[in-house]
């Protein structure tokens, strides 16, 4: 059975930990804010906005987890599951929306 150093552990905890906590930002957004203030995926889009470092950081990190893990024998899946998953950031329809005007906007 291979064994994962301690702080490669640390860093996929870290970044598992930081993408669940933006999720349940989004989450938030999208039933408090854009639910109960009709903002159209607004709020929800702002979050992924102002996380988007943060979710990039995460997401280069589990990147290099999942690519050397299977060379050092570890099924990086498996261990991503056992801490807890990496859950989905995808932008509702209506985020989305916000998202790709904003992009338009800006170029």
């Amino acid at each position: 059975m291979a064994v994962i150093p301690g702080r490669v552990v640390a860093n996929v905890r870290a970044a598992l930990a930081t993408l669940h906590g933006i999720a349940i930002q989004v989450a938030g957004a999208r039933s408090e804010l854009d639910g109960r203030l009709g903002g159209g995926g607004r709020y929800e889009a702002d979050v992924l906005t102002n996380r988007a470092r943060d979710i990039a950081w995460c997401n280069r990190t589990l990147a290099q987890f999942r690519e050397f893990a299977p060379r050092n024998g570890v099924d990086a899946e498996a261990e991503l599951t056992a801490l807890g998953g990496v859950p989905d950031l995808t932008p509702s329809p209506a985020a989305a929306e916000w998202l790709r005007d904003a992009d338009r906007r800006s170029a």
